[in-house]
This record gives structure tokens, sequence and C-alpha cells, in this order.
């Protein structure tokens, strides 16, 4: 449907989002939809460029030009371009010599003289300004992602600062500056050789090389490979963006809070300017059909697993619905048939789907993990028997349009979020789908019969690419070397003329909000229990929660008991009868067990309350248990835990809370196995009954407020129990202590951790500025230091933490991941800044700004009010403590915060935690005379 008013746009009747598709002049492509329930606007400008654009000779190409997309150009962190360009000039043909040479020596010579003009030009810009203007307009979430067929750049914004952003980003997008680029190549190093290390990317890596023999989604990697890495071309990079990055292959993509007119006018004046290019003919990949099975083994330390894929068409065809329909028919987590035929029979450990959908194929994916002595090929096997049911006709029919339903809810529940309805807009414009094919998906799944999904199926669905991914050394990691450079310099007391410029500009300011939960949240009684209602203005929806002050602290079992609850039965239902039940009425219930607190929640439609509310009360309160059920639900409870001691993540993070508490920590006081293998039915079901019984309290998100309560009046159980005590867990202070963990790993994890003093509120003020300014973001201190100037590591942060609750003590913590020869390094660097505030005025001033404007446009939405009141509840404050933090940023000087740094971010006695290889680790620090505190993986997790 095309509109006639001032800027034409398209529309599709019927679309709840009510996005107004705009072309420009230049051909540039606009996707606004309003969301006023925040006054913030989620931002994606997209490129139609990806890595299968990635010349064959200079692969990571676009992953890396989208790396430089945040080094400015002549007027974006220029101090004097004149003179910085004929540097560049001259790096870029030293570049070309670099690459073009053959003789090793000759090439060191080169870098060599690559690196000291690099350093010369480095104290002619500004690192990163492009993030001072970003934190001077509010914007958060600013990053970038580039994968096969696009590059994507976001931010959100205050709604106040919509024309400085354009003015920002048509600045960006109208020239680049390849300045730094050497130093970012050390990061682009950093990431791929971190990238060695997530067994997700070699399966996956695999898996796209096999399912795509002949075309860029296999024979390339978005990182690319190490010998492209090791000689990039400034100037094919260059090329590059004159091709790709005009405006007739590039869209911009805005949901929130904005007017339509005002905002298409604005764009016009900006980014309407842009050039407009003939772009090379779109990559399209083609591939011949799969004859046969294909698969191959990988190997890595972590738990074994299978995962295979069916090759299907791309966005565009009508594969697509299909897919979707599927993929939920046979994994939703509650009734699909791998749920109730595998994960509820417990016949492996887990298994589950998903899909990724690119411009020219799709996926469908399948992943399983087995039991103990359980092989690959028979979880494969699994799977595999219930899509020969789905092509057998072995389904109930009424699940076909439960799928649909469940679908409907989950995207109406996603487009309510910005930055869910904008994903889904950026990739309609990157695959050149219809925006009304998509709005109109749910109506063609609607359409699909059983008999047509079996034949689609049976078409489809015939020969496979597996990934087995077994225990072991992986012999194909690829180590990227670093050359030596000389750090770069970081100038915090220069701008650039832009810049100056730029932060005169005056923009309405955005009046904050204070929620008063007085007025926000009905307090009311159902029989004793405390009961809170916020309404529901927005939809149909409804969500009930149980909040029990009881947690893994006061029975450690809790957790396996409520996890048991997923393959109970009861008085009326078996347990395969009771999931069914549930997806039918769009039931969805979530217990989680927090230490102190659990919380059981429903979700539903109100129509379906009543219904709801009858199953959860059968669930919780006559439930029945199979003891073989309960056998092969302890073994898996094991299974996991033997899993958890493989898996690089957990093992670094059981290592951090040593290194943060001490040896009572959490971690090291679960559920002990021992005592795993002797449980029997009849423990779970006690602590089940001990749990339901003890205090609680009801919370419900919904529009009828009486209504509900009558409803769970009639279904209310009264406490006979008072909450047991809780175990105590000290946290003990840092003691200096360096603990190290081996594992067979690329990079090297560290984590920093000192204690602080007990939580104070009139420190989270100090908190928010130490992590807007110091800890985290493109402009912070650690990322500019660790990073930008001595490309020590890809992943650097600080973090002040404020404890959850007045008995809780704050920390400081930060953490790196880095290549061992640099492990050194990156921790005097780390030290250098924890020991002493750096001199740094202009980004001072940049993040109070920041700070205010994103207090002023936050505002907390639907059932997340209730849960921050009980936040500030568990902390001691009775009020949005927000007002009292504005009021504190705004009054807060440098020197104040100088004072504050000194005396709680200055490490007291600081931990070190440190992961990887003992032969790369160990004998570095023992050269510095450093002696550490080796931990075995067995004494971390004390299972």
């Amino acid at each position: 449907m095309i509109n006639d008013t001032i800027t034409p746009f398209q529309s599709v009747e019927n679309d709840p989002t009510k996005t107004r598709i705009y072309t420009l002049e230049n051909g540039l492509k606009v996707y606004l939809s309003r969301n006023e329930n925040e006054p913030k606007i989620q931002t994606y400008i997209a490129v139609k460029t990806g890595s299968n654009n990635d010349p064959e000779t200079t692969t990571g190409l676009a992953h890396y030009f989208e790396h430089m997309m945040f080094k400015g150009n002549s007027k974006i962190g220029a101090l004097d371009w004149e003179q910085e360009k004929k540097y560049l000039d001259q790096l870029e043909e030293l570049f070309e010599a670099h690459r073009n040479t053959k003789d090793l020596a000759a090439k060191k010579e080169i870098y060599q003289e690559i690196d000291r003009l690099s350093y010369e030009a480095s104290k002619l810009v500004v690192p990163n300004e492009y993030d001072k203007f970003t934190s001077i307009i509010g914007a958060s979430q600013v990053n970038a992602h580039t994968a096969y067929d696009e590059t994507v750049y976001y931010n959100t914004i205050p709604k106040n600062e919509l024309k400085k952003w354009l003015d920002l980003e048509f600045c960006r997008f109208s020239e680049i500056a390849l300045r730094l680029f050497h130093t970012e190549l050390e990061t682009v190093y950093e990431e791929y050789n971190r990238s060695q290390d997530n067994d997700g990317r070699l399966i996956f890596n695999t898996l796209m090389k096999l399912q795509f023999p002949d075309s860029k989604y296999g024979t390339q990697t978005v990182l690319g490979n190490p010998e492209d890495l090791k000689n990039p071309s400034m100037r094919a990079i260059k090329e590059y963006f004159h091709q790709y990055y005009v405006a007739n292959n590039m869209a911009i993509i805005m949901v929130g809070d904005l007017e339509y007119e005002p905002t298409i006018e604005a764009i016009k004046a900006t980014f309407g300017q842009l050039p407009t290019r003939s772009v090379p003919q779109q990559y399209r990949a083609k591939e011949k059909p799969m004859t046969r099975n294909i698969s191959q083994d990988v190997h890595s330390p972590s738990a074994e697993r299978v995962q295979f894929s069916f090759r299907l068409n791309g966005a565009n065809s009508t594969d697509i619905p299909y897919l979707k329909l599927l993929d939920v028919l046979l994994n939703n987590s509650i009734a699909g048939l791998m749920d109730l035929n595998i994960n509820q029979q417990q016949k492996a450990q887990t298994v589950g789907s998903g899909n990724s959908i690119f411009r020219d194929y799709s996926l469908h994916l399948f992943a399983g993990s087995p039991k103990t002595g359980q092989s690959l090929e028979e979880v494969e096997k699994l799977i595999l028997d219930e899509i020969e049911n789905i092509k057998n006709g072995n389904f109930d029919q009424w699940l076909l349009q439960a799928v649909v339903n469940d679908y409907k809810k989950s995207r109406v529940k996603n487009w309510l979020k910005p930055s869910s309805l904008g994903s889904t807009l950026y990739r309609s414009f990157i695959n050149d789908q219809a925006w009304e094919n998509v709005v109109n998906e749910l109506e063609v799944m609607q359409k699909i019969t059983k008999e047509e999904l079996m034949e689609f199926v049976k078409k489809n669905y015939q020969y496979r690419v597996t990934i087995y991914k077994r225990e072991g050394e992986n012999n194909t990691l690829n180590y990227v070397e670093s050359p030596n450079i000389t750090p770069i310099e970081i100038n915090r007391k220069e701008e650039s003329e832009f810049f100056s410029s730029f932060k005169k500009k005056k923009s309405k300011p955005i009046e904050p909000q204070f929620i008063d939960f007085d007025q926000m949240i009905k307090k009311d009684k159902i029989a004793h229990f405390p009961f809170y209602h916020i309404q529901n203005p927005h939809n149909e929806m409804v969500q009930v929660y149980y909040i029990f002050e009881a947690g893994q602290d006061h029975d450690s079992l809790l957790n396996f008991s409520l996890g048991m609850l997923s393959f109970a039965g009861t008085k009326n239902y078996s347990p395969e009868e009771f999931k069914k039940t549930c997806y039918k009425y769009g039931v969805d219930f979530n217990f989680q067990a927090g230490n102190e607190r659990s919380i059981l929640s429903i979700n539903c439609l109100e129509e379906n309350l009543e219904k709801a509310l009858h199953l959860f009360d059968e669930l919780l309160y006559h439930f029945t248990f199979d003891q073989e059920r309960v056998e092969e639900y302890k073994s898996q409870l094991i299974k996991n835990r033997e899993n958890a001691m493989q898996n690089r993540s957990k093992i670094n993070n059981a290592l951090y809370m040593w290194a943060k508490y001490g040896p009572n920590n959490r971690q090291r006081n679960m559920y002990k196995t021992n005592k795993i293998h002797t449980l029997e039915r009849e423990d779970f079901e006690q602590c089940l009954h001990h749990f339901t019984a003890c205090p609680k309290e009801i919370f419900v998100y919904g529009s009828n407020r009486n209504h509900v309560k009558r409803l769970l009046l009639q279904q209310i159980h009264p406490s006979v129990k008072q909450t047991p005590a809780k175990r105590i867990f000290s946290q003990d202070a840092s003691n200096g202590t360096i603990y190290f963990v081996p594992y067979e790993m690329v990079q090297t994890d560290l984590n920093f951790v000192s204690r602080d003093d007990l939580f104070d509120p009139k420190k989270i003020a100090y908190a928010m500025m130490f992590n807007e300014l110091i800890g985290s973001g493109l402009s912070s201190i650690v990322f500019q230091e660790i990073r930008e100037a001595k490309s020590l590591a890809y992943s650097a942060r600080a973090y002040y933490e404020t404890g959850n609750t007045c008995q809780d003590y704050s920390y400081v913590t930060a953490s790196i991941g880095t290549q061992p020869d640099k492990m050194v390094d990156a921790i005097k660097s780390m030290n250098t800044i924890l020991n002493k505030m750096p001199n740094a005025k202009i980004q001072f001033q940049a993040a109070k700004t920041s700070i205010i404007k994103s207090i002023s446009s936050k505002r907390y939405q639907q059932a997340d009010i209730f849960f921050y009141w009980m936040s500030m509840k568990d902390k001691g404050i009775s009020f949005d403590y927000r007002k009292e933090i504005l009021s504190t940023i705004e009054r807060m000087s440098i020197e104040d915060f100088d004072i504050f740094y000194q005396q709680h971010i200055v490490p007291k006695n600081q931990n070190l935690a440190i992961m990887g290889k003992r032969e790369e680790v160990v004998p570095r620090l023992e050269e510095l005379g450093l002696s550490v505190e080796e931990k075995s993986i067995e004494e971390l997790f004390n299972f």
C-alpha cells in the first residue's frame, strides 16, 4: 500500500507494528516504527555486504573494515588531518609492499617501518573519539556485527538526540580514515585466536564447510584465514568501502519513540545526501543438490555432542514457513516431538533444534548431547526418528494450530521490544524480503496442512551433514602470532574540532521519570499472602509469579527437585499428557530456584488463566514421580556435572568464585554427587512438600485484577511451615593470591577481584561512573589502554559490583582474555589503571553526560517495575533510588571521583585467577618472582 503524504512511504495493511518504509532519491531504504514505551530509539544501519563479498585473497576484509568504521575520519578523531593523511598514504604503500614481499626478513623490516610511522601518526588522533560522541548523547548498546551477507551497526539513543545522532552517523558513513590500522589488526588477531577456543564456532565452521563446498558460505569464514589476516591491504579496504557503502546498498532502521515525518525529513537532510553508485553484482551462492550424507569428526577437551543440518532454500523461498513451523513442532521446550519423545523420556542427555536463514540458503540445525555410555550416533538416530515421525504423520493434528499460536504469541511479545522488531526489519532488508511477506508469514503457516508438511519433510530431509564433536586434542588450531608493536599515544586532553562543536549543540532535555511504587503497584492480600498487581495495558497476556522466600541456601536439593517437576505427572495426567495440555492452552511454567528466594511463574492468555492455575496447582501440589524417571534424572544430573568439569567457561567461573569468595563459596557447596546416587523418589517429594508450604508472595502482571484475584483465591494453599534456616557463605577478604587452573586452550583468561566494603547505596553513583568511565565501552580507559593503545587483548573490562543486599560486600573486578605471550603486559597494564585514576577530564565529563541521559531516558516497563522495587527493598531502600543517583552524578566532580577511586578502587590485596596452558602461564609468572596456587578442577567444583 502506498500513501501520498509529504514523504511517500509503503506500509502493510494490518501490520501491528505500523512500520513505514521509505525509499529516498539516492536509493537509501528507511524503516520507521513507533513505540512509545520509552523515550528512546533503537537504531540500525544495515549494509548489504558481508564476508561473502570478501575477495578470495583478502578473506576477513568485511569484518576488519567493520572494526575500522569506529576509527573516525577527517573530522571524527582528527587533530591534524593534513599531516595525518600523509602518514596514512605512506602506510598504505608500505602495507602493499609488505603484502607483496615473500622474503620474511624483508617483511619484518617493512613492518618495523609500519610500526614507526603508525606511532607518529597516532600522535595526531583522538583514539575512539566516536565513542565519546555517542557517550555525550547518551547512546548505549554501541556495537556492530559482520555476517555472511550483512554488516550492521547499532545504537540505542535518547529520542531527543536523534538529529545529533544523524549528524554523527552521516559524518561517519561519508568517508573513512584507516588510522590505527596495525593496532586494530592486532585486535583482530586476538579475536581470531579467541575463536579457536570456541567449540560452537569449531563445529559450525566445519558444518558450513561441508554444507557449502562450492560457495563462500563454506569456503570462507567471517573472520578470515590466518594468512590473509597477516597480509592486509589498506587499498583493498578503501576500495571495498567505495563499492559497497553507498546509499543504494544501505538501510536505516529506527524503532522507538519517534515522529514519522520529522524523522524522515532529518534523515533526508543527512543520509539523503550520501552518494549513489553502481554496486557490484550481488554475490549469489549456488550449490549442487546433495546426493549423500556427509559426516566429520572434530575434537576438543569439552564434552561430546553431535550437530547436524539439512540444507533448504533461502529467506525468500516458500521453504521458510515450513522450516519455522517444523522447527517448533519438533522442539518447543514443552510438547514438541523431540521434547516429548526424547527429552521427556530421558532418552538422551539433551536434544534441541534451531535454524539459520541466509539470503540464498537456510539450514535446519539439530544438536544433542549423549547420556553416560551413549554414542553420538545413537543420539543422532533418536532425533532422526522424530523427523521420520513427521514424514509418517505420527503427530497430533491439533499440534499444528498450537504451534502457530505459540509462534504468534512469541512474535507479539518480541515485536514489543524495539531491538527485536528492528532486527527483524533489517533482516528483511538484507535478505530482500518484502515486509508484507514477513507480516503475513503467520497466515501462510496457518494454511499449511499436515499432509503438505509431511511431503515437505519427505522431499527435503533426505541428506544431511553431521559433525561429531568428540573429546580429544584439537589438531586444527592455527595460532596467529603477533608482531611486536609500539604502543600508540592516547590523547586524552585533546579533542577534534568536530567534537568541540558537536558537544555545544543543545537538545531539549528529557525529563526523568521516577517510579512511585505505591501508585504503580497495587497491594492487597489473598488469604494471608501479600498480593501485588500491575496493570497490563498492552495485550491479553497475564503473568503470575509465586515468590517463595526460600532458595538453594535453605535447601541444596531444591533446584534439583524443581527440575524433577519437568518429568512429573499428576493425579490426573501422565507426564506427556500434562505437557500436551499446557501447550494446547498456551501455558508456560518457569521454576527458578535462586540462592535465597525462588520464583515460580505462569505465562498465558488471560482467557486461559483459570485452566493455567488449575494445571499449576496439579503440578505443584499433586505431582507424581516414577522411580525409573527419578533414576534417569539422577544420571542426567551426574552427567551434567561431568560435562561442566570439561567446559571452559564453567571452569573459569568456578576459579573466579574461589578467587572472589574463598573455598566456602556456593559453587563448592552444591548437593554432593555421592548423595545424588542415594536419592529416592521420596527425597524429592519431601523437599517439594516442605518448599510449597513455606511463606510466599504473589505478583500478577495483567489487565483484570479482580478476576485474577478471584481465580487465585480458588487455588490458594495455606503456608504451614516457616522458612528453614539458610546456610551462611563467607565473603573472605582478598589476600593477594594468584590462583591458577590448567586447561588446554589458545588464549589465557585473567580475572582480577578485590573485596571492598559492605554495600552502601551512596556508592551506587560512583560505581556507575567507574563502570562508564573506566571499565566498559569503546572510549573507556581499560579499552583504550589495553586494546587500543597496546593491542594486548580483544576482550578487556573492569567493573565495580555493588552488593545485592545490605549484607553483601561490593567488589572491584576486571577481566582480560589475551594471548599467553601478552599475559604479563596485560596484567601490568590493568594494575596500572586500577592503582591510579587516569587523568581524563574530557572523558569524565562525557561519562557524566552519558549517565545523566541514560537515567533520564530509562523507563521500567511491565513486570520489571515490580522486580526493580523488590531489588530496592533487598537493599533497604523504599523508593526509586535513581533520583538520588542522578543528583549525585550531577554534583560529582572529578576530585570527588578521585577520592572514591583511592578509597575503593585501588586494590586491597587483589586476587588474580588465571586459566590457561600450564607451560605457557607458570614459567612467565615465575620469571617475575610470582608464585601461583594451583587448583585442580575437582577441587574447584567439589562435587
